[in-house]
């Protein structure tokens, strides 16, 4: 066979390879995958601030967990000569992974040189450029793809270089590249370590070369850790952003064991792969079953050739290749990131592709002895067949998964349809309010609108337009408008539906033209809360013991606070302060508020159970979160009137079923008969007491019948017996009297009462009585004070009241001068 066939036939396979590759990345492109994620939209944005508005992250860009910075610039330099388009993205991703595909073709040639090399580089090449995960990640703007290019580009590099017989470029440019290898995506952490351990391999057993092979090592080396240097020396001062996304993905309660990760990850390879359909066809294996059972030939073949071959480069090859499944160490790990992940998979990428074109190389050799080395040009074109074939499948099978209407939703594709009929329809004058699952999603960031009109609705609240204000509310599918909001979005105008290509729901525009005030104010204050707004209304949903209570609040925005987040506390209280439930909404983009909007905040307590019917409060307050500023109340006089607001009170209502007394958190288990009610516990009291101080005791009641009247009592026994009545009356403070309990009522009595102010300082045993019979609850001890009832004669005489509480009769100041400092 003469050398032009073969260059020939080498030639000829290399444009199919690589033809089917670019096909199958690039047809029809800017239609799968639908929408554009919220990851890719981050990298777009990233990527966009780097090419046009001088951003200069390096080595790392830090928000959103740390991300390396390698494809960031390769994205950028896209936007320079293509335009800042999803597209961009999708065509840098790509080229990359074709350019991969192309490097996987010299990596053979390199690793086993001759005809042999060069064939089995094609096949590899072959099943990479069909196999599904590859394809997947070529299509998505991801930085993942960064990392099998520069590996690939690297280890190709390196057998260059070492097959050198004096130092070359080439050595110093395995070692760049495979610096820059850990600028592409966190799986690369490991990548030092598998460069090591080809080159040991590679060094090891060599007898008169041995120095000179470590010599070329230490130039590798050196340039890899030059090239390193600035993302490593980053990692040890921020190890808050190495660890930080490890951590996310580190197992919870319900996360697989890593026995049971390392098993699904050997599955993952032929029998069952990643099961989740935004990154894959759920379930769908790496290989394929031909694929597979090569597969399991070319580690057979790789062992046999790793134990059987002398030191050298090859031997080094092989080892690297028999171990490349091990190469998803950092995906078996993240046991919280539903394993396995062919995406965290991906550092295996190239090399593992070499084990099913070993076994297909092996095959053949095995082929050749039943008499099918005469048909090598019909068997050439039987693979061709098969090639072709397995191409065109595996293009229908991503079509169809692409083209899932779950997947439209999965990939932010409703966030990003409404994205572009805003960029549309809105100038920089209109606001707009839109549902979302996160504040500033990059999937509407993408688009041109401005910043400071956009306002992200997360469930919880939503807001009114000031008057003469033209605006949008966009309720997107991912992000459904809470049913209790929807009263007022229709207030906006009518509803204008927008579907996507299966026909199904995308998103809704309401359009409101300002000419109509949609809110009014019901407030009969003039406080404020910091001067920013002011509370006008309250509504309460029915209240039922057990159960959820919604509240409704609507704040008129008076200002633009200084506060990117200012947030709202509030607590459902009784009467006495003591706390049944605590929300804390998530704030942000406060900042953005305008003047004239109506804030509707929704928020829903959990009831405890046995909460006995009586009248409650709710009560709120403002705070700067992330500096924990507390924001005062102003009253109408510009003063100071506090922190907490009262919000309004609600009555809640006895439950139709009672709880069963064995599910109730009691602190401290004591049953006890007193008649018809048995208690059944009671909190731990507090050990040291001052005169007048509060104390909180909380009795868990039973009431076996319907209970007749009976008093309460707490009494106070000190060292020589003497008795004090601490408290005398009914349960709840005297609003819930034993005879207005049902049979099988559960209750939880919550006391709050002060010590006696002229009670003398020791040791006290307290005591529960219930009519005539008691129960010992505990001792206290309360402190001695010493109290000064006689009216002092200030040098400054004042008369000023704090709240009809305390007054401020004057004070002393120095006659002195007071010097600086």
């Amino acid at each position: 066979m003469n050398r032009r066939f073969l260059t020939f036939s080498f030639w000829g396979a290399v444009l199919v390879v690589l033809g089917i590759a670019a096909f199958l990345r690039l047809w029809k492109l800017n239609e799968y995958p639908q929408g554009f994620h919220y990851d890719e939209a981050v990298n777009l944005i990233v990527a966009r601030e780097i090419a046009f508005q001088g951003a200069r992250p390096f080595p790392v860009f830090a928000a959103f967990n740390g991300r390396e910075v390698l494809y960031y610039y390769l994205s950028a330099l896209g936007m320079i000569g293509w335009g800042s388009h999803i597209i961009t993205m999708r065509l840098v991703s790509a080229f990359t992974n074709l350019l991969t595909v192309a490097l996987t073709i010299g990596i053979g040639r390199a690793m086993f040189g001759g005809k042999r090399g060069v064939i089995i580089g094609i096949i590899a090449a072959g099943f990479m450029a069909i196999s599904f995960p590859q394809i997947f990640i070529a299509r998505q703007a991801f930085r993942a793809v960064t990392l099998p290019l520069m590996q690939a580009l690297c280890f190709w590099l390196l057998l260059r270089g070492l097959r050198q017989d004096k130092y070359t470029i080439w050595l110093a440019l395995a070692g760049v590249s495979g610096g820059l290898t850990l600028y592409t995506y966190m799986a690369s952490r490991l990548w030092p370590l598998w460069l090591a351990f080809f080159m040991l391999i590679y060094i090891w057993g060599q007898q008169k070369q041995k120095m000179w092979r470590f010599q070329q090592a230490v130039v590798v080396g050196l340039f890899f850790f030059l090239t390193a240097m600035p993302i490593l020396k980053y990692y040890i001062e921020h190890p808050d952003v190495f660890n930080d996304r490890l951590s996310q993905l580190s197992g919870g309660e319900e996360a697989p064991s890593y026995a049971e990760s390392i098993w699904l990850h050997a599955k993952m390879f032929f029998i069952k792969g990643d099961p989740y359909i935004r990154y894959n066809d759920p379930q769908r294996p790496y290989f394929d079953p031909i694929g597979g059972g090569l597969f399991l030939i070319g580690l057979g073949v790789c062992a046999w050739y790793f134990l059987r071959t002398k030191p050298s480069l090859m031997k080094a090859s092989y080892a690297l290749i028999l171990f490349s499944p091990l190469m998803i160490i950092p995906s078996i790990l993240a046991v919280g990131g539903m394993p396995p992940s062919h995406m965290r998979s991906i550092a295996m990428i190239p090399f593992v592709f070499f084990l099913p074109s070993l076994g297909f190389v092996q095959l053949g050799t095995w082929l050749q002895h039943i008499s099918l080395s005469h048909k090598r040009k019909l068997l050439a074109v039987a693979i061709l067949a098969v090639f072709l074939g397995m191409s065109w499948q595996v293009q229908r099978q991503y079509e169809h998964w692409a083209s899932l209407e779950e997947l439209y939703y999965l990939t932010d594709g409703d966030m990003v349809a409404a994205g572009e009929w805003l960029s549309e329809n809105s100038d920089e004058n209109t606001l707009i309010y839109i549902t979302s699952l996160h504040y500033d999603h990059p999937s509407l960031q993408i688009y041109d609108l401005t910043g400071e009109n956009i306002t992200y609705l997360l469930g919880d609240r939503f807001y009114l337009p000031p008057h003469n204000q033209s605006a949008y509310f966009v309720e997107v599918a991912n992000a459904p408008l809470a049913p209790i909001f929807m009263p007022y979005a229709q207030r906006f105008g009518e509803p204008e539906m927008h579907y996507n290509q299966h026909g199904q729901w995308a998103f809704t525009v309401y359009a409101y033209d300002g000419t109509q005030a949609l809110s009014s104010s019901d407030s009969s204050t003039s406080e404020s809360i910091g001067g920013w707004l002011r509370l006008n209304k309250t509504q309460f949903s029915d209240a039922i013991s057990g159960q959820s209570l919604t509240v409704l609040t609507f704040w008129e925005i008076i200002a633009s606070p200084p506060y990117s987040d200012l947030t709202p506390l509030f607590q459902l209280e009784t009467q006495e302060g003591d706390v049944l439930d605590r929300v804390e909404p998530y704030s942000a983009r406060t900042n953005f508020w305008h003047q004239g909007e109506t804030l509707i905040q929704s928020v829903i307590f959990d009831i405890p159970p046995a909460t006995p019917p009586d009248t409650y409060r709710v009560r709120v307050a403002w705070v700067g979160r992330s500096t924990d500023n507390y924001i005062g109340r102003i009253d109408q006089y510009g003063r100071f009137a506090g922190i907490w607001s009262d919000v309004g009170q609600v009555k809640i209502l006895r439950s139709a079923e009672y709880p069963n007394p064995n599910t109730l958190d009691i602190p401290i288990k004591k049953s006890a008969d007193f008649g018809s009610v048995q208690l059944l516990g009671y909190n731990a009291l507090s050990a040291e007491l001052r005169p007048a101080e509060s104390i909180k005791l909380d009795l868990y009641w039973y009431a076996e019948t319907k209970p007749t009247h009976q008093t309460l009592k707490i009494l106070g026994y000190d060292e020589n017996g003497t008795e004090y009545v601490w408290w005398e009356g009914a349960p709840v403070m005297n609003r819930y009297p034993f005879t207005e309990w049902e049979a099988g009522e559960v209750v939880i009595d919550r006391h709050r009462w002060r010590v006696p102010i002229d009670l003398e300082g020791g040791k006290y045993t307290l005591w529960l009585a219930v009519d005539d019979q008691q129960l010992m609850l505990g001792d206290v001890h309360v402190a001695n004070l010493t109290r000064i009832f006689e009216r002092p004669n200030p040098m400054n005489e004042l008369n000023f009241n704090f709240g009809n509480i305390v007054q401020l009769i004057g004070y002393d100041l120095p006659t002195s001068v007071i010097e600086r400092g």
